[in-house]
């Protein structure tokens, strides 16, 4: 019976065309190497991944100890607003983001007089309100600042005008982890060391005159405060009616 079996494979074969011998060697082929193949895809991704992250800290913590040497390398790279956005903006802002979600969602924080915020929809809210801030403030204030920069004798180009405004805002977007415990928000002062880092940083990002340093940093510095401001504002309108909060929520009412 076997050697029947045998000679009917066999005499299919002599029937079979090109086109089902290519067939054949294509299903055969699927079937060893795509396995192999989506590991390796695996792989490539999860060694980006950790490249990307690994980049990540050591340039946030390069900008935070050794800043003016820091400012010199960033200003030999290429970058623009939307490449800065996925591989630092976002990053760095989802801390702060991540923080206030747990930290308003779980542990709340007390204000006396009855006052408590603490919540699901209180964490969602601040979790959600930094994402979205953080981004828009970032591109709002790239092309202002670099809007402003003929005005101070400083060189136009939106590149190296991201490339400030993300760089110089990394002390405030590390501080805002302390939003995991709201009673440390206080402690989010020390998130104006950024504009230290900017002003290190404007002379090398934006090629600024010594005579315009301080007054091109303030000037950056407000604007970027007043594009924060409004955009909160307005998310705070918007979010706090989605959410189904109100102020008077925190006092129970």
């Amino acid at each position: 019976m076997s050697n029947q079996y045998v000679g009917c494979f066999f005499y299919g074969l002599l029937y079979m065309q090109l086109d089902d011998f290519i067939q054949m060697g294509r299903i055969i082929a699927w079937v060893i190497f795509f396995p192999k193949a989506i590991a390796g895809i695996k792989w490539m991704i999860y060694i980006g991944e950790n490249l990307i992250i690994m980049n990540l800290i050591e340039r946030a913590k390069n900008i935070l100890t050794n800043p003016k040497q820091e400012w010199e390398v960033i200003n030999g790279e290429e970058a623009t607003p939307m490449t800065l956005l996925t591989t630092y903006v976002i990053p760095m802002v989802l801390i702060g983001a991540i923080a206030g979600f747990i930290g308003y969602g779980f542990i709340g924080i007390n204000y006396g007089f009855g006052i408590r915020i603490k919540g699901l929809d209180w964490g969602l809210y601040h979790g959600i309100s930094t994402l979205i801030s953080g981004i828009i403030s970032f591109f709002v204030s790239s092309y202002v600042i670099d809007a402003l920069a003929p005005t101070f004798k400083s060189e136009k180009n939106i590149n190296k005008s991201a490339q400030l405004v993300a760089y110089s805002s990394t002390a405030f977007w590390v501080v805002a982890i302390l939003m995991i415990l709201p009673a440390l928000a206080i402690l989010m002062i020390l998130g104006l060391y950024s504009v230290y880092l900017f002003y290190l940083g404007i002379s090398v990002m934006k090629k600024t005159p010594e005579d315009q340093k301080i007054v091109y940093m303030v000037v950056s510095a407000l604007v970027m405060i007043v594009v924060s401001l409004v955009i909160n504002f307005i998310l705070q309108k918007i979010l706090m009616s989605v959410f189904g909060l109100s102020l008077g929520g925190m006092l129970g009412l």
